[in-house]
């Protein structure tokens, strides 16, 4: 499984295709920290082998830092409303094919993340390190 993923302002996945305002960066300047990017969403193509189609795969998104330290992505309030961080998302995503497809083809299947605010509280992550996982 092959996964292409790029940051952005916004994005969005309609009839699966990504259409996406402000791509392909991998920097963001502020005049301090902490400091918030009100605006991210990560657009992700993943490539499944035709082997591994019809077959529910599982998916996490992080944020690490250039040491490989967990950061987080976002803020979202707790239970009692308080700002809370987010650490990881995922979720679990199927490719099927079609019923009469004979040939061993990959499939693709176009993905983003929610826009939400992106915490940055230390220069060391300002860079855009990130790191994204398929599983199986």
């Amino acid at each position: 499984m092959r996964v292409d993923a790029f940051l952005a302002d916004s994005a969005e996945v309609v009839q699966n295709k990504i259409y996406a305002l402000g791509a392909g960066w991998n920097i963001i300047f502020v005049r301090g920290f902490p400091a918030v990017h009100r605006r991210l969403s990560v657009g992700a193509i993943v490539h499944v082998p035709f082997t591994e189609t019809n077959r529910a795969h599982q998916f996490e998104l992080k944020l690490l830092t250039e040491d490989g330290v967990e950061y987080p992505i976002g803020i979202r309030p707790d239970e009692d409303g308080k700002p809370a961080p987010v650490r990881a998302m995922g979720g679990e995503f199927t490719v099927g094919r079609p019923r009469t497809s004979w040939t061993a083809t990959s499939r693709s299947r176009a993905s983003r993340s929610p826009s939400t605010g992106s915490a940055s509280t230390s220069p060391a992550c300002s860079r855009g390190s990130s790191a994204s996982t398929a599983k199986r």
